[in-house]
């Protein structure tokens, strides 16, 4: 059959939206890995991460690599030595001495100076964990179509974890320099651990220590041999339990270079509006009420995504900031319907405590609107004078996206009137 009927077989085929499993239902065929990735895009394939794993690892998740001024020497726990990084006030990041040639110039095999070369805690390392997990999630639901139990063990072939971060079948042949820095990507989520901060167990807030390392990976002595790994508690319980509360990033999130390094931001605003842009439209059963969607302050908002906003030059930032993000996720990803902005009166003689202006839908308006013409449109309507200070919500389209499986349907919670985007309680296994 010539290219055009190829093309026309593409086309039909379809792909299951919880689990990116694709079949041509018209001749019954697997479709190539190219295939796959032109179908899932179109379709908004994505991954369903446990929320408790955005807990312990969302904390950590930061756009600005590890550099020299965050080495904070060595340490030995439990007779293991470990060089220690320094993660501001997240906590600190534990990486095994004697794998250290891992991460160093290929080259050489070992380092030119004093300080070592950090892991890969960018951006990258939050992409290489939403891509293990996605690699997983279809593994376990062809494995619950046939009456096995799910499993936190995984076998691929390099070429298909690189097709997963978003390179093409003809980069992967040519190679070239990411290769390396993928690897690097599976080493660190290998032979990291962590101290993390602020961890909420319970209802009560610990620092967690000895936060392992994300999973066991086995690299094949051949080349062209498949590649082993098995996740590690707790978050293998997390994703083998019966139901789970989830948080979902689009595959073509995980696959978008340009947010790659400096740009990593555009990742994390996705994964906030995701995780926090649902529908909660409609009544309360319990009280009958308008539900109130999820807003939260710009400044709360941009420093979770990695920006500094409180400098001088803040306000005008955080504008320019903030109209990148929400036009790079509408224009890119398709997620959002509409936006919206509030305050909150404060004190209790105010009738009306939050304060909501009409929901825009027209989002090319993010693309060129000027602080001037904000200032006027939504600040002087909410009395505010500070774009840092007006909170911010979204509407998603994830109903569409049908982003609950059917069996946990049960399980899903309406979302919060206001609080962090990312979950911030942890059950232990």
């Amino acid at each position: 059959m010539d290219n055009s009927d190829d093309k026309i077989r593409i086309i039909e085929a379809e792909v299951n939206p919880l689990t990116g499993s694709v079949v041509n239902l018209k001749v019954g065929r697997e479709l190539t890995n190219e295939e796959a990735r032109e179908i899932s895009h179109s379709q908004k394939e994505f991954v369903r991460n446990p929320r408790e794993v955005e807990v312990l690892m969302g904390k950590i998740d930061r756009v600005i690599p590890l550099s020299k001024k965050d080495y904070g020497g060595t340490v030995t726990n439990d007779g293991e030595e470990s060089h220690r990084w320094l993660l501001g006030d997240t906590g600190e990041a534990f990486y095994q001495l004697d794998k250290q040639s891992k991460l160093n110039k290929k080259e050489t095999g070992r380092d030119l100076g004093i300080i070592p070369t950090p892991p890969k805690l960018g951006i990258s390392q939050t992409k290489n964990r939403d891509a293990i997990l996605s690699m997983l999630q279809k593994k376990n639901y062809n494995r619950e179509q046939t009456g096995l139990e799910k499993t936190g063990e995984l076998d691929f072939f390099f070429k298909d974890y690189a097709l997963e971060r978003g390179y093409s079948e003809e980069e992967i042949v040519r190679s070239g320099k990411f290769i390396d820095d993928l690897k690097k990507d599976l080493y660190t989520g290998a032979y990291t651990t962590y101290m993390v901060r602020n961890v909420l167990v319970e209802g009560k807030r610990y620092t967690a220590h000895g936060v392992a390392n994300l999973y066991t990976l086995l690299e094949p002595n051949n080349k062209k041999g498949a590649w082993k790994l098995r996740l590690n508690e707790p978050y293998l319980s997390y994703i083998t339990k019966g139901k789970m509360d989830f948080s979902p990033t689009l595959l073509v999130a995980i696959q978008d270079r340009g947010t790659n390094g400096k740009n990593g931001h555009l990742h994390l605003f996705h994964k906030l509006v995701m995780s926090r842009g649902g529908d909660y439209g409609g009544k309360d059963k319990k009280t009958g009420r308008d539900k109130k969607r999820p807003a939260e302050k710009v400044s709360s908002l941009l420093e979770r995504i990695g920006f500094e906003v409180h400098t001088t030059s803040a306000p005008g930032r955080s504008f320019e900031a903030l109209m990148e993000c929400i036009d790079h996720e509408a224009s890119s990803y398709g997620t959002i319907k509409s936006v919206f902005f509030a305050k909150f009166n404060k004190g209790f003689r105010h009738a009306k405590r939050r304060v909501e202006l009409s929901p825009i839908t027209d989002l090319s308006r993010f693309k060129n609107w000027t602080l001037a013409d904000f200032k006027a449109e939504v600040l002087d309507e909410l009395g505010l004078t500070d774009v840092r200070d007006v909170m911010v919500g979204f509407h998603c389209g994830l109903e569409s996206m049908d982003t609950t499986p059917k069996e946990d349907k049960s399980n899903a919670k309406e979302g919060e009137e206001l609080g962090d985007w990312r979950p911030t309680s942890v059950s232990l296994p």
